[in-house]
């Protein structure tokens, strides 16, 4: 697999991880699916270099990056062995734990909303600034 050659690098995990998910698509002969995973390819390899960031920011060195290439393995395994069960069980905590982090990520924006100019933090939106609910 290309992803455990760029295991160290995020902007090669990123395009080797859309690969990866582009043979799975193919593979399903689903062209709508092919179609667009195709037309999201930048939105996808963006956005997968920056939760890899966040990931590893939040792990040990190189820990995200394994953990992550043996889920890759063990759906590929599943695929080969056609048990959509367990591919759909590894393919399930992988969201959640996506998940997890974005919920975490919008929690820490909304935290440092209204920061103000000295650090300290503010219920109210600075002056001129218009909050819709």
């Amino acid at each position: 697999l290309k992803l455990e050659q760029s295991i160290d690098n995020p902007d090669q995990w990123a395009i080797a991880d859309y690969n990866f998910h582009l043979s799975l698509v193919k593979a399903s002969h689903n062209y709508l699916m092919i179609n667009t995973l195709t037309k999201l390819n930048k939105a996808l390899v963006y956005s997968r270099k920056k939760t890899y960031g966040k990931l590893n920011n939040q792990k040990k060195s190189n820990e995200i990056d394994y953990d992550s290439y043996k889920k890759h393995v063990e759906i590929y395994e599943a695929m080969v062995e056609k048990n959509a069960d367990k591919a759909k069980g590894i393919i399930e905590e992988i969201l959640k734990k996506v998940y997890e982090l974005i919920e975490k990520e919008i929690m820490s924006i909304d935290d440092n909303k209204y920061t103000n100019k000295d650090g300290n933090n503010s219920d109210e939106a600075p002056s001129g600034i218009s909050v819709k609910s």
